[in-house]
């Protein structure tokens, strides 16, 4: 009898250390994109997913998505664009600009800034993919927080193994 107890015990103990193993698993799964573009460069888009974010690819772009709502959209930039922005930013001669901060985030340069846009305040990045002649424009409507951590969640990667 006192052996019946210990083998429920064993299996008990067992299988929640199972479910613990899985759930964990399911908190940091990876989704992986690479795209190819027009200008020969292939970026690869790794979206560490937690707290409920998902990635998706559309129309050759990406989508972050939270409880079935757009968080952040992505699109790619050529070089010439790239610097086109950077240097609207930079001047800020409408003053649209509300806040800016430059950085580095994997090799990739980047720049953060809040615009005021006809949908309400944009929070969003511009990153200068490294050995590249790409970037990635992440936009977000919600807020700074959720920007953030979207940002934060993303690697963005030059493939190298396409040339």
């Amino acid at each position: 009898m006192k052996e019946l107890k210990i083998n429920r015990k064993v299996k008990v103990i067992a299988i929640l250390c199972l479910v613990l193993f899985l759930t964990a698993c399911n908190l940091n799964e990876r989704s992986s994109y690479s795209f190819s573009l027009e200008n020969g460069d292939v970026i690869n888009i790794v979206f560490k997913s937690k707290n409920g974010y998902t990635i998706n690819q559309k129309n050759g772009s990406f989508v972050i998505s939270k409880d079935n709502k757009t968080i952040s959209q992505g699109i790619f930039l050529t070089d010439k664009l790239y610097e086109e922005y950077k240097n609207i930013i930079n001047e800020n001669k409408n003053k649209e600009i509300l806040n800016k901060k430059t950085g580095k985030k994997d090799n990739n340069d980047y720049i953060y800034y809040e615009v005021q846009g006809k949908n309400g305040t944009e929070y969003n990045y511009i990153v200068k993919v490294f050995s590249a002649d790409s970037a990635v424009m992440i936009g977000c409507l919600t807020n700074k927080k959720e920007a953030q951590e979207v940002f934060e969640q993303l690697i963005i990667k030059y493939d190298l193994n396409n040339l």
